[in-house]
């Protein structure tokens, strides 16, 4: 349990990301705000309203943890390596769908970068320090979402994220995903989409350039193969924007089937975006094929995915 007295008067998110004590470095955002909607923050001894309410100076603070080491646990299997390793100081793997890519809490394990940790076992590789503020991110230069499958990219030294940080936000890093989509692409092709600032969870996207802090993104689709009124598609893109794939369809009119975050219906019980491919200078062009669930359902809607 922490407990503190707040030093000055501000929203209690901020208060929480600005706490110092031990094992804070851990937390995230998302985990504050997580550990808010479940009641485990009190102020003055009440439930906390909201992550932005407005706390006053020299109010106390209460965070009910359950007990736990600091660290990234191991999980009960390593992570599949793609290609790479220790050697290179990289190594670029493939993550299941239904996994997290990094736990909000130190007390989870079951997610990618906790395998990861068992891939890395008898290693010398402190995986926990590559990462600033939430250390649980490890040395992932790459996250997806839970239900998105395939290519992942982890770095082994403080060096190499940088590196691969740096290269990504220039672009160098191609990304290829399949898709199923309610609806198919009506023109196929490049496609520029504006997004707006990151913050709610569901990621705003316009057609239209718009004056506030929207940034231009490109996407190229391709319809593979449709089928009664659904699709198959792959998409191409270097940026790496929240959400860069199941918003930017949605505002092409084409959300991702199961994606109830961007109005892609219940047909599926969750919707299929699968890291396909990666294409990066000085590296060989890396390819995973599909999980056997978003095989089941290209055959169960009638769509065909040539090899």
């Amino acid at each position: 349990m922490w407990e503190f007295l707040v030093a000055e008067t501000d929203r209690l998110d901020r208060i929480l990301r600005g706490h110092t004590g031990p094992g804070a470095e851990w937390l995230s955002r998302q985990a504050w705000d997580t550990l808010i909607q479940k009641g485990n923050v009190r102020v003055e001894g009440k439930r906390a309203p909201k992550a932005g309410a407005q706390v006053e100076k020299g109010s106390k603070i209460t965070v009910h943890f359950p007990t736990y080491p600091l660290g990234l646990l191991p999980a009960a299997r390593p992570a599949t390596l793609v290609w790479g390793g220790l050697e290179e100081g990289f190594g670029f793997f493939c993550k299941e769908s239904g996994l997290s890519s990094h736990p909000l809490f130190p007390w989870e394990q079951d997610t990618f970068a906790n395998q990861v940790v068992t891939f890395l076992a008898g290693s010398k590789v402190d995986f926990a320090n590559l990462a600033e503020r939430p250390k649980l991110e490890g040395g992932l230069f790459q996250r997806l979402d839970f239900y998105t499958s395939g290519l992942l990219g982890v770095a082994f030294t403080p060096q190499k994220k940088k590196e691969f940080r740096e290269r990504i936000t220039k672009g160098d890093l191609e990304k290829e995903y399949l898709a199923i989509v309610k609806n198919a692409l009506e023109r196929p092709g490049k496609q520029i989409l504006f997004f707006g600032p990151s913050g709610a969870e569901r990621v705003k996207v316009t057609l239209e350039a718009e004056k506030q802090g929207a940034e231009a993104v490109e996407l190229i689709v391709e319809v593979l193969a449709e089928s009664a009124g659904n699709a198959l598609v792959k998409v191409k893109t270097r940026q790496g924007q929240r959400h860069v794939v199941r918003a930017g369809l949605a505002a092409l009119g084409c959300p991702l089937l199961g994606d109830k975050l961007y109005d892609g219906g219940d047909a599926l019980a969750h919707y299929h975006l699968h890291a396909s491919a990666l294409r990066m200078p000085l590296l060989p062009e890396l390819k995973v094929s599909p999980p056997k669930s978003f095989l089941e359902s290209c055959t169960a809607l009638g769509l065909h995915l040539a090899e």
